[in-house]
């Protein structure tokens, strides 16, 4: 049997990603880009270069036996996902606890005598609600495909709709274009309203559709694009898809159709539909956990 993982014939085992791990995207970003925002809350902000001292001198408030994410604190939840992800320590994403571990930080802490953790592609980063597990290089495949097929490596920044729920928003809100080295900003009112104006590239909308559209079509970003989880509107001239249906064990990925019934092609996934079903292939997958 044809092994799902596959895709167009290139093995699992043969990588299609650059990195080694989701340290060295960090890493990377902050040598390159030290001072450029990357995570913008409604209270606060953090540089690449913060996002590295803060994963640098940061550890879990107390030792527990696992660590959970339920998403419910956003500042909290995205240090302590990169945390993770930088020391390949694997966490629990479900947005059904009430609370998330807490991530602390030490002042004090001398990073320029840290030692930089080395972290296997295949090492478990994920475990969403004990149903599967996913390495750092399945995260890395889904943030990647969704940048190339979105072409997140223009300029401008990128939206995410706040609140934070499930591992669709952390995929298609953050690590996507976190990958790609963009200034993400949460807006919990209208995403859409940056790309429409003109200011950013990208926004993951939601389910939030917004109430206006410019009255006049105004000069947008090269290749800006939105995407919804729900029906969008149409706006004349702008790429604008809709998640049919987010599949838990594609990373939270799923078909993104156009306004004309497109699929738009993720690379490093295969999106096949079968009558009302749709089945995905590729890189991507995590593996089932056995109850």
């Amino acid at each position: 049997m044809t092994d799902p993982r596959s895709f167009l014939d290139i093995p699992y085992e043969e990588r299609i990603v650059p990195f080694p791990n989701m340290a060295s995207v960090l890493m990377q970003h902050a040598r390159e880009f030290p001072d450029k925002a990357a995570l913008c809350f409604p209270d606060s902000r953090f540089t690449y270069a913060g996002l590295l001292s803060a994963c640098l001198t940061g550890k879990p408030e107390h030792e527990p036996e696992k660590i959970i994410v339920s998403l419910r604190d956003t500042e909290n939840s995205c240090l302590l996902i990169l945390f993770c992800l930088f020391h390949g320590i694997p966490f629990h994403l479900d947005h059904s606890q009430e609370t998330n571990t807490r991530l602390i930080f030490d002042p004090d802490k001398n990073i320029q005598h840290c030692e930089l953790p080395y972290v296997h592609a295949d090492r478990t980063a994920l475990l969403l609600k004990g149903s599967y597990s996913f390495s750092q290089y399945n995260l890395m495949v889904a943030a990647q495909a969704v940048g190339k097929a979105l072409k997140l490596f223009r300029p401008g920044h990128a939206v995410c709709a706040l609140p934070l729920r499930c591992l669709s928003d952390l995929v298609l809100g953050i690590l996507a274009p976190f990958y790609y080295a963009k200034t993400i900003r949460f807006d919990f009112n209208d995403p859409a309203s940056e790309v429409l104006l003109g200011t950013a590239q990208y926004a993951w909308c939601k389910d939030i559709v917004p109430e206006a559209l410019p009255p006049v079509a105004t000069a947008r970003l090269r290749d800006a694009s939105l995407v919804f989880s729900c029906i969008p509107p149409d706006v004349p001239g702008l790429p604008v898809y809709r998640l049919l249906t987010a599949c838990e064990q594609a990373a939270g990925l799923g078909p993104l159709m156009d306004k004309d019934g497109n699929i738009l092609s993720l690379p490093g996934m295969e999106i096949i539909r079968d009558g009302n079903e749709w089945h995905i292939r590729g890189h991507v997958l995590g593996q089932r956990i056995d109850p």
